[in-house]
């Protein structure tokens, strides 16, 4: 199993240091990944800590988790389940407060004023947070739009995929190249036949 930064993965927390502010989640890996309690989304913290009284995730919890940084010899991947999706014209966080927000680096005020309504507008339709991103610019608000049916569309396909298995499973193994369109797309087609 390639564990590389992107990849999504169903893990089961292993053990939870409440010293160090995080869990160990087997995910498939020879190592366990660490996961913050920072990068823990609410719906899996179910337990008190007794020092703070905050809530925090118990051992044995399945989780879906994405790489953030890949492991390295001597320390596991460090990891998030604050998944995020990055299409070719927008970045998708679902499961978070729906927010559209437009990519810093686009610097033309017109097209920057135009693209944070899409985002608005988008972000509204659908209730997710998205980032709409430099690729964008020139780009119709259909054409960002199908983008961003795409991603919902793939996030589901992980949702559903992580009822069908067992952990550790590898869910959805993220592009490594610049266009990941093609893989997306074979991705979101060979899930449909299983």
């Amino acid at each position: 199993m390639r564990m590389e930064k992107g990849n999504i993965y169903l893990g089961q927390v292993h053990s939870v240091a409440v010293s160090y502010s995080a869990a160990f989640v087997d995910y498939g890996s020879e190592r366990d990944g660490y996961l913050p309690f920072d990068e823990i989304e609410n719906q899996y913290k179910t337990k008190k800590n007794r020092e703070t009284g905050e809530k925090i995730i118990r051992r044995d919890t399945i989780v879906v988790v994405q790489v953030k940084k890949p492991a390295v010899p001597g320390k596991g991947a460090l990891l998030t389940t604050r998944l995020s999706y990055a299409g070719e014209y927008v970045a998708f966080m679902p499961h978070r407060t729906a927010r559209g927000l437009v990519s810093r680096k686009i610097e033309d005020d017109q097209e920057k004023e135009r693209l944070q309504q899409i985002a608005s507008d988008l972000s509204k339709k659908y209730q997710v947070s998205i980032i709409v991103r430099t690729e964008a610019m020139g780009k119709s608000k259909h054409e960002i739009e199908k983008d961003l049916e795409k991603l919902i569309e793939l996030d589901k396909c992980i949702q559903e995929k992580s009822q069908k298995v067992t952990a550790p499973a590898l869910l959805f193994e993220a592009p490594q190249e610049e266009k990941s369109q093609g893989l997306l797309g074979r991705f979101l087609s060979k899930f449909k036949r299983k």
